[in-house]
């Protein structure tokens, strides 16, 4: 039967079971109601507690707070006091909010409660105004007149007798401690304090009385301090009664009635928990006669179901203890029933068995998770710890480099100034000494600095433009005069343009440099040091550049190798006491070439030298995507340094390479930026030569023809190739070679190079502000190698007197100050209108100091020490030398207009014809009031002036502008006279260039015929036109319907029959 089975047993037996659960669920549900309103009533009473609690944590900690305040009159204690009595508040109206079913007398106490919150706010504020008062006349009424009391003694010390001046200095004795009882009694306010005050004041007046060298006037000042001493006094009695008997006893008030209500919200706690034990233990009979009940019907549903489900399982039970005691199990299969309580048995085991592997996970789960949780407490302790440590190192080493530059200032500025002097050889040498000794010291407080930068990743990179040639003159300037001490050679090896113009962050680039080198210099006893850069890659928008620094030093071994780049390490202990230093040069240089976007890596050789390299990419400028770029391939160093030279001169950018492979390498990479190759070969290899057969190939497919220059080197005159369809060849002998290429790759800029005298500025004034004696001193020299006259200002209140006095041009100002900083300073000025240059000289290197800085209104930004040549780029940027100016500076208008003559003549001549009569127009607009409309004039003409190389004309207009926009009298009568001349002298110019130009076409009309003459027998015996006859007929420049204006073309590509049928036609067509 149905009945019969297991399952059928076990569902009637679940049925009984879900009855009596639903039994047991209404009669919970009736007790929960209750329970849980007893808790709420327990929540309140905690919540009233709680806040209770908290109330008189805040009074007890406004009182420490008040002590604290009476003890140090530290204004963070004030903030502390409303912070804790805002709270107290807070607290006391949510004891308010609850009061609904309290007692009139609880009510009364919290009022009570925060009328005596109110009383002590009142009271302590009231301290806190009579501890200013306090001290406000301890300022005003002692310590001025004390000190001035002193200075006056000290004075008449110094202009004393020996027999007086035992006298003076028993008075400022007495004096010196009168301000020491006055502050001891200002902090201390006790009566010995006091009578210690009254006691030096009487003895001081009694010397001062009884000396008959100190005047009368100076004895009555003792009255003076009497009276203000009774002050004191008085304001100590009320301040001492404040703090002693009203805070007191306000304070014992309040603590009364917290405790009170403490007591009150402690026995309604009380009582709601024994209503809710009450409920509880009712519950719980409850439940016990439930389970009576419950197990009486469970008896007789055993008695129902033994025999049915209880003797059929016994076997599953034993056999479940034996499964407990890890015993196999047997399964018999003799029946049925058997059968189905073996496949149970089977479940069982396999769920014990997965139930065992759970525990053990568990419990290795909360093991791992218990030392999870204390590993991430500790971490998150050592996190805290190493942030607030970090913090502190920052802000140490800030510091310290800041109080650390300004000696270094000195030292430096001072050296440099007797560098600059006549010394002997012995002491000239002592000097470069000690020089090359405070440049190490300043790297290595630049280290440091860096190094703690580093560590909190406070960084920022720059991305400005900049040249290579400003990196390696920078490498050049710090590091040849410690080579040249050392005897070694310093080389650099650029195969790209020094005038390359980047995108990038030089500062940080310079810094790994120089890194490199001056670690090259001081593992180095003997041989050379190079730095060498060459382009890995470039694409249209970017350039990859690898550097590397190589020396013939000492060398590394492969384990030094691995731990160079660790900080404070180097390659062993005798090392660094041999050689010095940190060791955080390597490191910083590591974590920069990370920072920039590559990787510093070392190849060395123990005893034979070492090679550091990276490779960083960089952005080219605008102007230098616009550039052409050479390839040069010599093996000549001379040669090509040259080359760089002279093409850099005519805004060509250059590589270089000495391997044929590397060239090859270079032009084959996508998007090759090489529109010129200039190659250096000797004659017999132009026909096998491995790079030329490879250009060729090349350049089969491409749209641009590319510019092949063959230096020749071993003829003068060389014969010329085959022409390429794709590739335009120049061979150009080893004579002139360099003017050859000039007129080849820049005919228009073919012209010789001129030097610029060294700029002086004298007539100009320069102010220097700076607190330090020494830091003016060398700013001084330094600024009187330019011939400029210097002023100087102690701080920058000083310095705004200086400059309502005096005529100022620059103003060089530090930024650290007493009485007024120079931020505070740059500020009024730019308030007051004043737009001198103001240059910021500080030793705060940090790039927040420079922000400030340009936010107060400084034009530049100089870090001490001072350097000359960064101090004379300062003053070049913003100042105009003094040198001579022209009426007509004709070679600066020929470079504004790019050398286009006829354009020059064009410009002259509307100058002439728009400024003749702007006298008379300037007059009319004087007498009509019209300033606005005549300061436009002349800053128009003031542009074209500076435009055309008329420097005369264009100093007059600055200064007629200076004077309309300052508002100052209107003197037109000297510029009237310079415009006159000016005008004169651009005419007389005009009519010169004029007779030039008809005498160049006479001689042209005279010499064509000869030269084309000479050209056309050249042609019918197939030899080469010389380079005189190509540059007189480039004098020729013929129109594009002229019978000669394709001749040029034809004797470049060699093309003699072209040549020949072109002049015959120029004859035939000057017959007719």
């Amino acid at each position: 039967m149905i009945i019969n089975s297991i399952k059928s047993k076990i569902i009637l037996a679940l049925c009984s079971l879900i009855g009596l659960l639903l039994l047991q669920s209404y009669l919970f549900n009736y007790s929960q109601t209750s329970l849980l309103n007893l808790q709420k009533s327990q929540h309140n009473a905690l919540i009233q507690s709680e806040a209770v609690t908290n109330l008189e944590n805040d009074i007890i900690s406004l009182q420490g707070h008040a002590v604290s305040f009476i003890d140090n009159a530290n204004e963070n204690t004030i903030t502390k006091f409303n912070f804790y009595l805002n709270k107290a508040n807070l607290n006391l109206e949510q004891l308010k909010t609850n009061t609904q079913n309290q007692t009139p007398e609880y009510q009364n106490s919290l009022i009570r409660l925060g009328e005596y919150l109110n009383n002590y706010q009142d009271t302590f504020g009231q301290v806190v105004v009579n501890r200013q008062k306090r001290e406000h006349l301890y300022i005003t009424q002692f310590k001025q007149p004390i000190d001035d009391l002193q200075v006056t003694i000290s004075d008449l010390e110094g202009s004393s007798n020996n027999d007086n001046k035992v006298i003076f200095n028993d008075v400022l004795l007495t004096i010196s401690n009168l301000k020491h009882a006055i502050i001891s009694y200002l902090y201390k306010p006790n009566f010995d304090e006091a009578q210690n005050v009254k006691q030096n004041l009487n003895h001081l007046h009694k010397k001062l009385t009884s000396t008959s060298v100190i005047n009368e006037s100076l004895s009555n000042k003792t009255t003076s301090l009497k009276q203000a001493y009774n002050q004191l006094v008085l304001l100590t009695r009320s301040y001492t009664f404040s703090v002693n008997v009203v805070l007191t006893g306000i304070e014992n008030e309040l603590l009364y009635l917290t405790n009170e209500i403490k007591n009150i919200e402690k026995n309604k706690l009380i009582k709601t928990e024994e209503l809710l034990s009450s409920h509880l233990t009712k519950n719980t009979e409850q439940a016990n006669i439930f389970a009576v009940l419950i197990m009486l019907i469970i008896l007789f549903l055993s008695y129902f179901i033994f025999r049915s489900v209880i003797k059929p399982i016994t076997q599953l039970t034993l056999l479940l203890k034996d499964m407990n005691s890890e015993k196999p199990v047997t399964i018999s299969n003799n029946s049925q029933n058997q059968t189905e309580i073996a496949s149970v048995i089977k479940a069982a085991n396999a769920l014990y068995l997965k139930n065992k592997q759970t525990k053990e996970l568990l419990n290795e789960t909360r093991v791992l998770n218990s030392q999870m949780e204390a590993m991430n407490a500790d971490l998150t302790s050592a996190m805290e710890q190493t942030d607030k440590a970090n913090k502190t190192k920052i802000d140490f080493v800030a510091n310290m480099s800041h109080e650390l530059r300004t000696p270094m200032n000195g030292i430096l500025g001072m050296l440099q100034l007797l560098q600059s002097s006549e010394l002997p050889s012995r002491q000239k040498h002592y000097a470069d000494k000690a020089f090359s000794s405070a440049q190490n010291l300043l790297q290595i407080l630049n280290n440091i600095l860096d190094f703690s930068k580093l560590e909190s990743e406070k960084v920022q990179l720059e991305q400005i433009p900049f040249t290579l040639h400003t990196i390696v003159s920078n490498v050049q300037n710090l590091f040849s005069t410690n080579a040249k001490q050392k005897g070694l050679l310093l080389n650099f090896t650029l195969h790209v343009d020094a005038g390359l113009e980047l995108i990038g962050d030089p500062m940080h680039l310079s810094q790994i440099i120089n890194n490199c080198v001056g670690n090259a210099i001081k593992f180095t006893e003997h041989g050379e040091i190079s730095l060498i850069i060459e382009a890995t890659s470039q694409h249209e928008k970017t350039i990859n550049l690898r550097f590397s620094i190589k020396d013939t030093g000492i060398g590394m071994t492969q384990e030094q190798s691995k731990i160079i780049f660790q900080s404070f390490s180097q390659g062993d202990s005798s090392t660094t006491r041999k050689y010095g230093g940190t060791g955080l040069g390597l490191t910083i240089s590591k974590q920069l070439t990370k920072l920039l976007g590559g990787d510093i890596q070392v190849r060395s050789t123990i005893n034979q030298g070492s090679e550091f390299f990276f490779t960083l990419p960089f952005t080219l400028s605008e102007q230098q995507k616009l550039k052409k770029h050479a390839l040069l391939i010599s093996p000549d160093n001379e040669q090509i340094k040259k080359l760089m030279d002279l093409l850099s001169d005519i805004n060509i950018t250059t590589e270089t390479t000495q391997e044929p492979l590397r060239a090859i390498a270079k032009m084959a990479q996508p998007n090759s930026p090489f529109s010129i190759v200039i190659m250096s070969i000797k004659e017999k290899e132009l026909n096998d030569n491995f790079i030329l057969q490879q250009l060729y190939a090349q350049n089969k497919n491409v749209n641009e023809k590319l510019k092949l220059i063959l230096l020749i080197t071993d003829e003068e005159s060389p014969e010329p190739i085959a022409k390429n369809e794709n590739i335009d060849i120049t061979i150009i002998g080893n004579k002139n070679s360099e003017v050859e290429i000039l007129r080849k790759l820049s005919p228009d800029n073919f012209k010789e190079k001129q030097l610029r005298p060294h700029p002086k500025f004298s007539g100009f004034n320069a102010l220097v502000v700076d607190d330090n004696k020494i830091n003016q001193e060398i700013a001084s020299a330094l600024l009187a190698r330019l011939d400029m006259t210097v002023i100087i200002a102690d701080n920058g209140h000083d310095a705004l007197g200086k400059v309502e006095t005096n005529d100022i041009d620059i103003i060089f100002m530090d930024v650290q100050m007493p009485v007024m900083d120079g931020l505070e300073a740059t500020s009024i000025l730019r308030e007051r209108g004043y737009k001198t240059p103001i240059i910021a000289i500080t030793a705060a290197a940090d790039p927040n100091d420079k922000k400030a800085a340009f936010r107060a209104g400084m034009d530049d930004f100089l870090v001490k020490p001072i350097i000359f040549d960064a101090l004379f780029e300062s003053i070049e940027k913003h100042l105009q030398s003094n040198k001579p100016l022209n009426t007509i500076n004709l070679q600066l208008a020929k470079e504004n207009v790019e050398n286009n003559d006829e354009l020059l003549a064009k410009l002259f001549t509307q100058f002439v014809n728009d400024y003749n009569d702007f006298s008379t127009k300037a007059d009319i607009l004087i007498k009509n009031r019209e300033l606005e409309s005549l300061i436009r004039l002349v800053h128009t003409l003031k542009g074209l002036a500076g435009t055309l190389g008329l420097e005369l004309l264009q100093q007059s207009t600055q200064s007629i502008e200076k004077n309309l926009i300052d508002e100052k009298s209107i003197n037109l009568s000297s510029f009237n006279e310079q415009l006159t001349l000016t005008l004169f002298a651009v005419k007389q110019f005009l009519i010169a260039e004029g007779f030039k130009k008809e005498h160049k076409q006479l001689n042209q009309l005279e010499n064509e015929d000869s030269v084309i003459d000479n050209i056309y027998s050249l042609a019918l015996t197939a030899r080469p036109v010389p380079s005189s006859l190509i540059r007189q007929l480039e004098m020729d420049q013929y129109d594009r319907g002229h019978s000669l204006f394709k001749l040029k073309e034809a004797i470049d590509h060699f093309n003699y029959a072209l040549v020949i049928e072109l002049i015959d036609k120029y004859r035939n067509d000057n017959k007719n």
